[in-house]
């Protein structure tokens, strides 16, 4: 992906704005500070993007590799702001719209650039709309039918648009327990597939190609793909934290290589042909890693 494997450490980087990156890093390093790695197309040689480094989100990487979706983290007693669309390039920022009262959580751009999946709350339920770009008009194509669920996360397209899947993370009130699916919806509001997970995974929704979901099987704690289209599955290899989907079909996981550092590596679907793709010493938290697709040629 990033040419030879590389050995990250963030204070070696160069800070600055730039006009398109094939990939950016997001890293904890506190629970109020993140730094943003890019990746550059012509460069072997990551840079930080200069965002706010204290209470910002970064929602999604567009497929063009030249805007990012942002939100501003407040304090835990104020509600998210509004998502916006980031220019790599200058910084400029445009402002995506909602309804009062409505808290957008989650968003992420469709390949085309046309259509923004919006995952959000407001004081009755959760919803998931649909959003033309840049136009802003929105449909709303679910609402959480059980009324039950705490927060719904980590929205991602197909490679075609075709589908998106989110994940629903549910509370018990009385057992305290927690339990997770993720949901898998066409454009039209249908829902084609939904899997229990045991545990919320690491890396969020990872789409392999247009017909494979990565995702965590429930009960069993192993990473599977699966059609959802036919609901054929294959099991991968036990404990890998999967962040994301790389073209030619790889997929890009995640090792603990030390108490102090973090691996990325990509592999085939199955699990197979690992290489080592980078290391990050001290990760603070668990990283995100957004990949765009249009740059096939630099992954």
């Amino acid at each position: 992906m990033f040419g030879s494997h590389l050995d990250i450490d963030l204070n070696g980087l160069t800070r600055r704005w730039t006009d398109q990156v094939s990939a950016v890093l997001v890293v904890p390093t506190d629970l109020r500070t993140t730094d943003v790695i890019g990746f550059e197309p012509s460069s072997e040689e990551p840079l930080l993007l200069p965002l706010p480094r204290t209470g910002q989100a970064v929602m999604s990487l567009t497929d063009d590799g030249r805007h990012l979706i942002v939100r501003d983290n407040p304090p835990p007693w104020q509600k998210p702001g509004p998502l916006r669309l980031l220019r790599l390039s200058d910084g400029s920022e445009h402002q995506l719209p909602r309804e009062s009262g409505e808290v957008d959580n989650q968003a992420a751009l469709s390949s085309d650039g046309t259509r923004i999946a919006i995952l959000g709350s407001d004081p009755e339920c959760d919803y998931f709309d649909l959003m033309d770009f840049p136009d802003g008009t929105r449909r709303r194509l679910w609402l959480d039918p059980d009324e039950g669920s705490d927060t719904s996360i980590r929205p991602a397209w197909s490679p075609d648009g075709s589908l998106i899947a989110f994940t629903c993370l549910y509370e018990d009130d009385e057992t305290q327990d927690h339990e997770a699916k993720t949901l898998v919806f066409d454009n039209s509001g249908s829902l084609v597939s939904c899997y229990p997970l045991t545990i919320m995974p690491r890396g969020g929704n990872v789409w392999a190609d247009d017909h494979t979901l990565v995702f965590e099987h429930a009960y069993e704690g192993t990473q599977h793909t699966a059609d959802p289209h036919t609901g054929q599955q294959h099991q991968l290899r036990q404990s890998m934290a999967f962040y994301g989907a790389a073209p030619f079909h790889r997929v890009i996981y995640s090792e603990r290589s030390s108490p102090h550092s973090e691996t990325l590596h990509t592999c085939a679907p199955d699990g197979t042909d690992s290489r080592p793709l980078l290391t990050l010493h001290q990760p603070h938290e668990v990283l995100t890693l957004h990949l765009a697709r249009q740059l096939t040629h630099h992954l």
